[in-house]
């Protein structure tokens, strides 16, 4: 088995990669087993680029509808514009597109708690090398 430590001694010069590296497969890794889960089509890639598109069209009806003091209604929009999305672009149904928010959330979380278990990132560490100063 390989050690997870080890392996980021291995690379420390290169840290900010592999934090970046981890960082782009904890944010896409849950849409994607969420979508392998319900039998939809997707890659990773593909997984990249909607997660990317979903989010900029969540962002985008919500700031539509803030322009017009409704941005709470821009959020359920924004919510029933990706179930449409994923469900087109992931050959999926309705219900199942629903299921995939749903997990994709659970996924995340069981992810999040993964990296945390066995301290991969450190959110102290990465927020110093952007350069936030935390005293």
């Amino acid at each position: 088995m390989i050690d997870l430590f080890q392996v980021i001694e291995l690379f420390k010069g290169y840290k900010p990669w592999i934090v970046f590296g981890i960082a782009l497969l904890v944010w896409i890794l849950p849409l994607h087993f969420a979508v392998k889960f319900v039998h939809g089509k997707t890659n990773i890639l593909k997984s990249l680029a909607y997660s990317i598109l979903s989010a900029f069209l969540h962002l985008f009806s919500f700031l539509v509808f803030s322009l017009i003091k409704l941005g709470e209604v821009g959020i359920g929009v924004g919510a029933v514009l990706i179930i449409w999305f994923y469900s087109r672009k992931f050959n999926v149904g309705l219900i199942r597109a629903i299921l995939i928010i749903l997990l994709q959330y659970v996924f995340g979380i069981v992810i999040g708690f993964i990296v945390d278990i066995f301290n991969i990132i450190s959110v102290k560490e990465a927020l110093m090398q952007i350069g936030v100063n935390l005293s």
